[in-house]
């Protein structure tokens, strides 16, 4: 029957993502010599109906995709620093002090600078220090909001790490 998934199509998505997420902690391990505490994920998505009007108040119709972001963090209690690196090694790592995160300049890790701060500022505390690896399979810049997904999975794991899991997924989205 058309538009129903092949059970056989679901298990390879499935395998696929299990490996994908065993490879990223293992990259996780040889970059920060520790386990993540959390692994998350942020699908992309696109929108079938009202593309850039939903930051005016007028109705969409999203949906998700298969292709998604991926972040492995955990927190690192030696320092007060937040160290972002990607497991893609054409990204830049980035460190700064986790008190004194600024946007001067829009780069690959700035989006997962603002999930974190969002909801830093929302429960109005901050982690000791976090390490965290990301991972991404939407394709950047091909309208299928990739840094939407990466900011969406750094808010998760900073609600995770900020010991706020009660937050709802549309609280996180706002």
């Amino acid at each position: 029957m058309a538009g129903l998934l092949d059970p056989r199509d679901v298990a390879e998505v499935c395998e696929s993502e299990r490996s994908r997420a065993e490879g990223l902690v293992r990259q996780f391990e040889e970059r920060f010599e520790a386990k993540p505490d959390f692994l998350v994920r942020a699908p992309g998505r696109v929108n079938l109906i009202g593309e850039h009007v939903d930051y005016c108040g007028f109705p969409v119709l999203p949906i998700s995709i298969r292709q998604d972001v991926m972040i492995a963090g955990r927190k690192d209690p030696d320092t007060r620093d937040i160290t972002i690196t990607n497991s893609d090694d054409k990204f830049e790592e980035f460190s700064c002090p986790i008190r004194n995160i600024q946007f001067s300049e829009v780069k690959w890790y700035s989006y997962v600078l603002a999930g974190y701060q969002g909801i830093a500022e929302r429960m109005n505390t901050l982690a000791p220090g976090l390490q965290v690896m990301v991972d991404g399979s939407v394709p950047m810049s091909a309208g299928l909001s990739s840094s939407s997904a990466l900011v969406c999975a750094s808010a998760l794991l900073a609600a995770l790490f900020l010991n706020d899991t009660s937050l709802s997924r549309e609280r996180i989205a706002e």
